[in-house]
């Protein structure tokens, strides 16, 4: 089964939460893309876009577009969202990507919070 949700680009993740369904996904028609997501009753749909998690990342004169892909994850009772940049502090560069992580909110009536991107992890 086919089922995309709004302005799907690629990069689709799944999770469920509370009963609904998230795709959390990478949204536009080419990099630079946002991170959006829709929700659904049913893990194959149909999908109501709800809003963007992360905007677009900042560009790097020199570099190609920057890309962002995500993924989503419960620890220790905690929401995260990881996804990678290429502009962090090891240098960066065309498709040498780096991982940030961040706490994700969800509202009470289950919308998530946009979150603001952090640096990339530091090694």
């Amino acid at each position: 089964v086919k089922s995309t949700p709004f302005d799907y680009f690629e990069s689709p993740y799944l999770i469920k939460r509370n009963g609904i369904y998230y795709q959390i996904y990478a949204r536009g028609a080419a990099n630079p893309t946002t991170i959006d997501y829709a929700t659904s009753n049913n893990p194959q749909g149909p999908w109501t876009h709800k809003g963007t998690i992360l905007g677009k990342m900042p560009k790097v004169a020199g570099q190609d577009e920057t890309t962002n892909h995500a993924a989503v994850a419960e620890f220790a009772g905690q929401w995260y969202i990881v996804y990678h940049v290429s502009n962090g502090p090891n240098g960066g560069g065309t498709y040498r990507r780096m991982v940030a992580i961040d706490k994700l909110f969800f509202n009470a009536d289950g919308t998530i919070q946009p979150v603001t991107p952090s640096a990339a992890l530091k090694f």
